[in-house]
Formats: C-alpha cells, structure tokens, sequence
C-alpha cells in the first residue's frame, strides 16, 4: 500500500472527480485528503492506492 504522500503527489496532476468515481469514493473525500481538510479514512486511502496499483499494472 502507498503512503499518504505517494498518493498525493500520484494524484496531483489527475481529475479528482474521475478518479472518485473510478475508486468508488465520495469526491469530498480524496478533496480533503489531497487539501488537507481532514485526516482519511484508512478504508479511503486503502481504495486509493489499490486503484493507483491497478493503473501501474495496467500500463505495464
């Protein structure tokens, strides 16, 4: 699994709301996760760096 950080610095440049519908989590969340509103869930960050390994495996 990817570290908070990891996560963000792979999301930064990516259309949130698609990765939220992709991931299967609320918009709202991964905002305040990349803008630091409030700490995540550790089930949000989980989906995240699954989804972001997934697309790694992919593009191999």
């Amino acid at each position: 699994m990817m570290t908070l950080e990891q996560i963000k610095q792979r999301l930064a440049p990516m259309n949130l709301k698609a990765v939220a519908a992709q991931c299967g989590v609320h918009y709202n969340a991964i905002y305040r996760m990349m803008n630091g509103g409030t700490e995540p869930k550790y089930s949000t960050v989980q989906k995240v760096s699954a989804w972001l390994e997934q697309q790694d495996k992919d593009a191999q």
